[in-house]
């Protein structure tokens, strides 16, 4: 650190403290008036998101190293939303993240697709004549044919990605909440929230094992027969709520707000989020579904 006492050239950038956000430029100083906290002015104004300096570090090796700081350390993530970010690089960063998580969505839903618990031939019958006649049907499952049919042919593999999308954009809704008083900064910086979405290979893998191990004999013999199914399905609770910290304490740092402010929040981001996977795992595949079986009605 540097002493107290010692001076510096004035900082000419609109630079903040990072540590209150207090305005530093014209100081001399390398103390913050309003925190005290002493400061370097060669790095202050730099940004430390390692995807930020990827062409000193390499792509690869900047692009997890960000990673693993929104997910272990997203409130030093949302902190550098006080230093000049470049949001041309954080779009950048979340395309990648969705790729990936696309891809994780894409394997999965595809190896289930076509195992033999989840082959849908067997859920919508056998032909579309038969799949019309209601009379054969319950209530339900009639309503949820145009959603079985939707499943066959692999809609949910487009929706899913839709879903990711929309999930994305939800973090830079809160980040331009009320009160409106954050920079554009504060924008940038919940491009990065979708960090955790690199991470959704891990339950959807646990999810194919369990699916592949479901009848193995000597689980079964064992009495687990279910229970790599409920491992899965606690690694991705686990996923969820860390994805949920990461985006709402990411945010909530870049505004420079309070937990009384994320915790307000809260409940607004889970009804936006339950609205995009309703809408574009459910609603979406159902009226494809129905569309399509009028159309092969009418053939």
């Amino acid at each position: 650190m540097p002493d107290s006492a010692a001076s510096s050239p004035p900082i000419a950038q609109d630079t903040l403290c990072p540590n209150c956000g207090y305005c530093l430029f014209g100081l001399s100083e390398c103390r913050c008036p309003e925190c005290g906290r002493e400061f370097d002015p060669h790095t202050v104004a730099l940004c430390r998101i390692p995807w930020e300096r990827r062409s000193n570090r390499g792509r690869f090796v900047s692009f997890w190293k960000t990673v693993w700081m929104a997910t272990v350390r997203p409130q030093t993530l949302g902190a550098e939303a006080r230093r000049p970010v470049d949001d041309a690089a954080a779009r950048r960063f979340r395309i990648v993240a969705m790729i990936l998580g696309a891809a994780a969505l894409a394997g999965g839903g595809a190896t289930l697709q076509w195992s033999d618990r989840l082959d849908c031939r067997t859920h919508v019958l056998t032909g579309i004549s038969k799949a019309l006649d209601i009379t054969q049907y319950s209530t339900l499952e009639t309503v949820s044919l145009p959603w079985l049919a939707a499943q066959k042919y692999l809609v949910f593999l487009p929706a899913a990605v839709l879903c990711l999308w929309m999930l994305a954009g939800v973090w830079g809704i809160l980040a331009r909440s009320k009160p409106r008083n954050a920079s554009q900064s504060a924008t940038t910086i919940s491009r990065y929230a979708c960090a955790s979405l690199v991470w959704l290979w891990v339950p959807v893998a646990l999810g194919v094992i369990a699916d592949a191990l479901y009848d193995n004999p000597r689980l079964m013999r064992m009495g687990c027969r279910d229970l790599p199914g409920g491992i899965a399905g606690a690694v991705g609770l686990l996923w969820t709520i860390v994805a949920l910290y990461g985006g709402v304490a990411m945010v909530t740092a870049a505004r420079g707000q309070t937990l009384g402010w994320a915790l307000r929040k809260l409940p607004w981001v889970l009804f936006l989020m339950i609205a995009c996977i309703l809408y574009c795992l459910i609603v979406l595949p159902w009226v494809v579904g129905l569309l399509w079986l009028m159309v092969q009605s009418l053939a």
